[in-house]
């Protein structure tokens, strides 16, 4: 039996525990959630760290959770300036709110 590789971040650390309580494997998860093979294997060794609102809401159906508790395990990239007032002010408010640009349009 092959040794099982530690979590590197809390969103893997999340997903595993979550999937095994389930009973799931790392196949059966990404089976039902319908994301592409390796994808478990990558969350859970932190080597898929940026994840699209989509299979966030996938994982959180399967792992029956919220989406909002997986989007807060998932860094945020790197934002460029802003340049505009109104850019500045849409900024300010998605961060006091836990919303995507797709949930804010």
């Amino acid at each position: 039996m092959p040794a099982v590789k530690e979590c590197k971040t809390e969103l893997g650390k999340f997903v595993r525990l979550k999937r095994n309580k389930l009973g799931l494997t790392q196949e059966e998860l990404e089976g039902k959630a319908g994301i592409g093979p390796g994808s478990i294997s990558k969350i859970e060794l932190g080597r898929r760290k940026y994840l699209t609102l989509k299979t966030i809401r996938k994982l959180a159906k399967v792992l029956g959770c919220s989406i909002s508790r997986i989007q807060r395990l998932v860094p945020q990239r790197q934002l460029k300036e802003c340049c505009t007032a109104l850019g500045r002010l849409i900024r300010e408010h998605r961060q006091k709110f836990p919303l995507t640009q797709e949930q804010l349009g």
